[in-house]
């Protein structure tokens, strides 16, 4: 095991961060001086409430939980989903240690329905670890618990719904499918990660179905790009056009407002 320091960007608040000596993410984390993408936590910063429910779908060890909360302490609640076995023991961890009272940790995973499914663990790296698929069958396997937001809100009792972080390796389609009936609802502001890699390599899904689903739910979309400009999406295209020089993925912002 091995913990370092993570600081919130513009803050001097950090938090403790746990995670195997193994996994590359946290590597990753200490060779930026401590700091886990920051133009996601510039974003939070501006928009995240103090009384605010969050939801972190795949929130693998909880970096941006513990940004969330942090944010939201002055009534809010972060839910924080993770369905990895390894994850969730770290996750759970950074929250004790951190005295992050406000993060509710669940051991699950989200899809489009309610069903236990296979997982694969990437045990050098968590944050990539991905649902099983026909396709894509890497790292220890176990079978983790999914559910359906939209039953799972019901089931809480959820009376509100501020936000939506979601970050699932290529399962954000069905993911969304399933709580359709929360955001149209709720009409929370949803930060999501775009990674055709993932949804064509472990689902065989054409990327364009994440962009169609979203335009759907949300009358404004934009791009969160890594200089910490917020850029309105028009189309596919424009999309697509940020992937041409290499870059993998590329986060985006829905909402209401």
């Amino acid at each position: 095991m091995k913990t370092i320091a993570l600081h919130y960007p513009g803050h001097l608040t950090s938090f403790a961060l746990s995670s195997s000596d193994r996994d590359q993410i946290l590597a990753g984390v200490e060779y930026n001086s401590g700091f886990y993408e920051p133009h996601i936590m510039n974003v939070l910063t501006h928009i995240v409430k103090p009384d605010w429910v969050c939801l972190d779908i795949g929130a693998n060890i909880g970096a941006i939980s513990l940004a969330m909360s942090f944010l939201a302490s002055g009534g809010g609640a972060v839910f924080a989903f993770e369905p990895s076995s390894e994850n969730f023991q770290y996750l759970s961890m950074n929250v004790r240690q951190n005295k992050a009272g406000n993060i509710i940790p669940l051991k699950l995973g989200v899809y489009e329905e309610n069903k236990r499914m296979a997982f694969s663990f990437i045990d050098f790296g968590g944050g990539w670890s991905h649902l099983t698929t026909e396709y894509a069958e890497r790292g220890i396997q176990e079978t983790v618990t999914c559910v359906k937001l939209d039953d799972w809100a019901v089931e809480r009792g959820l009376r509100r719904l501020d936000l939506i972080k979601l970050d699932v390796e290529g399962a954000e389609v069905p993911a969304l499918k399933g709580a359709e009936g929360i955001i149209r609802g709720f009409r929370p502001d949803l930060i999501v990660e775009f990674n055709p890699g993932a949804q064509q390599t472990i689902f065989h899904e054409d990327p364009s179905l994440l962009y169609r689903k979203l335009q759907e739910l949300y009358p404004s979309l934009y791009i969160i790009d890594f200089n910490y400009t917020v850029v309105q999406l028009h189309s596919y295209e424009q999309l697509m056009s940020y992937f041409r020089d290499g870059r993998e993925v590329v986060d985006l912002y829905g909402t209401y407002k």
